[in-house]
């Protein structure tokens, strides 16, 4: 029997959403880049980076759980198809204003809060519809790597993908190809008839979720770990330009680089974990892999030499996402069913709505100091912080047992 991830591809309504979430998410990472790019080269300032970083992120933390609450109340597959069209048209709405020459700062900050706000809103529902495709919660695992190999190819290839259309033609190129790529799936979706399960007649409040993982000891320790990752380290990615232009004296091409660098060692991590059996010890992984790449980012943040920082930002782009995947799987294997869109949508809220606050924290802290001890700062923070939870998890197996 194969035991690696790809034996899920055998299920056909997961092979035909693996195929166009990938397709999505290729356009949605190049777009990413584009946003980011575009708001630097615009104005040439460190804190709108952290501003476009915000809008897109802060409204996790507000929506992401009601993102989470209406996917256990409706139906998943219908609030994705909402959130599918969402994102093609705004992608296309921003084509176009480029293309005519209208896109000035004061607009892309908007259209930077409108992905924000349906990105939030689609934390909830995305993950859960994947359940209900799966259908046996035993293979989960198969499908959380799978999707993280989807995701990570395209912070892979988005990025590369984005580099060479920006030195090549221009932003809105970017916009338009994310527009057209999130239509297959939306297409998919309106032709997919998974099994719904029977949920509870008592559906709890919004804050049913936080009431769980408040309540759980091993999900709240996860939570504060990812929580941390999103609030001091993940922020170097918004100064990538910076790091690009001014660290690196490169351009846009570079930018891609950098990115795409993390992206790689992201899909690598995806891969390992997706052809081998799921280690024993999940929280315990993600708490080491977590601080080996914070320290990795620190020292990334250290050196102005663009062939030592590429191998540091593949290193770290792998301890974050193998971290990450295995708090995931973790947490879709023990949450239960009544709050299960609920406590998915935390896990977004957590990471990414904690990225706004910190991108602004970084930036103010790069305007005063300097971007590059900014980020370093954050990493050994983190990297403390891993540690201590670390001994905490290790204390509490130990009583357990």
């Amino acid at each position: 029997m194969d035991q690696t991830a790809f034996s899920i591809l055998k299920n056909r309504d997961y092979r035909w959403w693996f195929t166009g979430q990938a397709a999505f998410l290729l356009g949605n990472k190049a777009q990413g880049v584009a946003v980011t790019w575009l708001a630097y080269s615009l104005t040439g300032s460190v804190t709108i980076l952290g501003v476009v970083a915000a809008l897109t992120m802060l409204p996790y933390l507000v929506l992401g759980p009601i993102g989470g609450w209406l996917a256990d109340r409706f139906d998943e597959r219908k609030l994705v198809m909402l959130t599918q069209g969402s994102f093609s048209l705004l992608a296309l709405s921003m084509a176009a204003l480029h293309a005519s020459g209208l896109m000035t700062i004061s607009l892309l900050l908007p259209c930077a809060l409108g992905i924000g706000l349906i990105s939030a809103l689609d934390a909830g529902p995305r993950p859960a519809l994947v359940q209900r495709i799966v259908g046996d919660r035993a293979l989960m695992p198969k499908a959380v790597a799978l999707n993280a190999i989807a995701f990570h190819v395209s912070r892979f290839a988005g990025p590369a993908l984005a580099g060479m259309v920006l030195a090549l033609a221009n932003e809105w190129v970017c916009f338009l190809l994310n527009g057209l790529a999130s239509l297959p799936l939306l297409f998919i979706l309106a032709r997919m008839r998974p099994s719904r399960e029977a949920h509870s007649a008592h559906q709890p409040g919004l804050l049913q979720g936080f009431a769980y993982a408040a309540g759980h000891a091993e999900t709240r320790t996860l939570l504060l770990a990812f929580f941390c990752v999103g609030l001091l380290s993940s922020p170097y990615i918004m100064l990538l330009p910076y790091f690009a232009k001014e660290v690196f004296a490169g351009d846009a091409s570079y930018y891609g680089f950098l990115f795409a660098a993390s992206g790689l060692g992201s899909l690598a991590a995806s891969f390992t974990i997706a052809l081998r059996r799921p280690v024993h010890d999940l929280p315990r992984a993600a708490l080491i892999s977590f601080s080996i790449a914070a320290l990795l980012i620190a020292a990334f943040a250290s050196t102005a030499n663009i062939a030592l920082a590429l191998p540091l930002l593949t290193a770290a782009g792998f301890g974050f996402t193998y971290g990450a995947i295995s708090l995931n799987t973790r947490i879709q294997l023990t949450v239960p069913l009544a709050v299960r869109g609920r406590v998915l949508a935390l896990i977004s809220m957590t990471g990414l709505g904690a990225m706004p606050i910190g991108s602004l924290l970084v930036a103010s802290v790069a305007d005063s100091f300097g971007a590059q001890l900014a980020v370093a700062m954050g990493a050994v923070t983190t990297f403390l912080f891993m540690v201590w939870l670390k001994q905490r998890h290790q204390t509490a197996i130990t009583a357990a047992g």
